[in-house]
């Protein structure tokens, strides 16, 4: 791994076994990287770097003016979010731990004294379990739909991704914070995962498909790019 420094800004870059240069803007701290051919100069490099660092620039801005999410506490009059729609928390004491929504708010039941990390852990198995209780009837649905089976979906804390899907071996994995999306989300997602079963590439055939059986997936990927807590 190597780094050049073009206008005050920190490129690091890395030779690889490619034809081309590739580069990486990395969410949410702005830091670059560049993937290069092993034939490559550094030279070659900063012409490169040069040649993108307007683009560079309006990126890093961007990720800049992106509104950060709230870090939670996990306690009494914080809000949660749930299936798109957003929750007072209240933090009770005494009893197993548990989460369960009593309208009009999400209460979490701790013993006193429950560090903030638990606290973050048993809300996140929550969230897990109501994905668990959700994504079966979507997914049959849209299996059946799109005329495609899964061999296995699994849930999964992602930082940088609301979906992947593993052609070769038919496995699609969910983001856990889909549970605090509204309900279009997860069907958006779960349709774009299953699609990919039909077509690897997010190419003119993928969007067809997406608008075929996801009119308004423009609209709702945007809406996933609005942070919640």
């Amino acid at each position: 791994m190597g780094k050049i420094v073009i206008d005050n800004i920190d490129i690091h870059f890395e030779k690889k076994h490619i034809k081309n240069m590739y580069i990486h803007i990395k969410a949410p701290d702005g830091k670059i990287k560049i993937a290069a051919p092993v034939s490559a100069s550094e030279e070659d490099i900063k012409k490169f770097a040069l040649s993108k660092i307007s683009w560079i620039r309006r990126c890093r801005k961007k990720l800049a003016d992106k509104p950060r999410p709230v870090e939670l506490n996990y306690v009494s009059g914080e809000t949660l979010w749930l299936l798109g729609k957003q929750y007072p928390l209240h933090v009770e004491h005494g009893g197993i731990n548990k989460v369960f929504v009593k309208e009009p708010e999400i209460i979490l039941q701790i013993r006193r004294n429950t560090a903030k990390a638990s606290k973050k852990k048993i809300i996140e198995e929550w969230y897990r379990d109501v994905l668990k209780k959700i994504v079966p009837v979507v997914l049959k649905k849209w299996e059946n739909t799109i005329g495609v089976k899964t061999a296995e979906w699994r849930i999964q804390n992602m930082r940088t991704k609301w979906g992947t899907c593993n052609i070769r071996e038919r496995r699609i994995v969910l983001n856990l914070h889909l549970a605090k999306r509204s309900p279009d989300c997860l069907e958006f997602v779960i349709i774009h995962e299953l699609i990919h079963l039909l077509e690897k590439s997010h190419g003119t055939k993928f969007k067809n498909l997406m608008d075929s059986y996801c009119p308004n997936w423009k609209v709702i990927r945007k809406s996933l790019s609005v942070n919640l807590h």
